[in-house]
């Protein structure tokens, strides 16, 4: 079991960091705090048993069950969207240990107009995004986690990133057109 005082330092700054994530993969409100609770439970069961030689790898491995979490999040709301293999594939990928928000400086007006714009996108646009952008996952194993073949995801994928373009250039905020700004290399 893990030490209640060092986790009662830890808690309010994984809460925080934990929220945001699931915000980011498309969660609102009540549904962050949901698995911010359940991250932060498995985090206080088993970080004794861890063993971290930098804090960049402390954040990669409660990334890693943030992670993971919504995507069970996402399978029992929405089962269709999230197939039992991606699932699965979930469980053997890790989150890099650049994954700290802090090391990402990203402008706060951008920032702020890329969340409302990809809020605005129905619930199964903004899940065709996260694996690619949020996760590392290449279009195969995103593809795959969604249960659809390369051909229909990437159609999804990009309908998806051209809506959140779209809505950035109504904001004042031209974004290149890339394939991938971040996430794993490849198909």
């Amino acid at each position: 079991m893990g030490d209640r005082a060092a986790f009662d330092v830890l808690y309010p700054t994984i809460w925080r960091r934990v929220y945001q994530r699931a915000a980011k993969m498309g969660l609102r409100g009540e549904e962050c705090e949901d698995v911010a609770q359940k991250v932060l439970v498995r985090v206080y069961l088993y970080a004794a048993r861890a063993e971290f030689d930098r804090k960049e790898k402390v954040w990669a491995w409660v990334y890693t069950i943030a992670t993971r979490e919504v995507y069970k999040h996402w399978k029992r709301k929405r089962p269709e969207l999230v197939s039992e293999e991606g699932l699965n594939l979930l469980e053997s990928q890790a989150t890099g240990p650049s994954a700290d928000p802090a090391t990402h400086a990203v402008e706060a007006e951008v920032l702020s107009g890329v969340d409302d714009c990809i809020g605005r996108l129905i619930d199964a646009d903004r899940l065709y995004l996260l694996g690619p952008l949020v996760q590392g996952l290449t279009f195969r194993q995103a593809a795959a986690a969604h249960g659809l073949t390369l051909g229909q995801f990437k159609h999804r994928y990009t309908r998806a990133l051209e809506a959140v373009r779209d809505c950035m250039k109504a904001k004042g905020h031209d974004l290149q057109k890339t394939r991938r700004t971040v996430g794993g290399a490849g198909d």
